[in-house]
């Protein structure tokens, strides 16, 4: 009973990681507490999304399963495009498609868990 309130606070953590990314369409010159709001939302997603992960990974004692690992990789490269966007080294419009595309692979990774 416990797995699927974890599962559902791991869907907040998705809302609160892609709600950071929709922020950073909203980042202007001057506008340091969205700044603040988008930087928070994203990094309070990724926590959550993190904890949750893992416990429920520990409760259903699958190891670590190769598209597990890839998840974990992907996550990691939804951090690098969150930074790289904030700095301006990709538009803000290619990181939030990129963003939404590497979403989509993960959430299919974990649903079909191909491998």
């Amino acid at each position: 009973m416990a797995l699927i309130y974890i599962k559902i606070f791991h869907i907040i953590g998705a809302f609160c990681l892609f709600l950071g990314f929709g922020g950073l369409l909203a980042i202007g010159e001057n506008r340091t507490h969205i700044n603040r709001l988008v930087a928070s939302l994203h990094g309070a997603g990724l926590l959550i999304l993190f904890l949750t992960g893992f416990a429920a990974q520990g409760m259903g004692k699958m190891g670590f399963p190769g598209w597990l690992i890839t998840k974990i990789v992907l996550w990691v490269v939804m951090v690098l495009l969150f930074v790289f966007t904030k700095r301006d080294k990709i538009p803000a419009k290619i990181g939030v498609v990129l963003s939404l595309l590497v979403g989509a692979i993960i959430a299919w990774l974990c649903l079909a868990k191909p491998f």
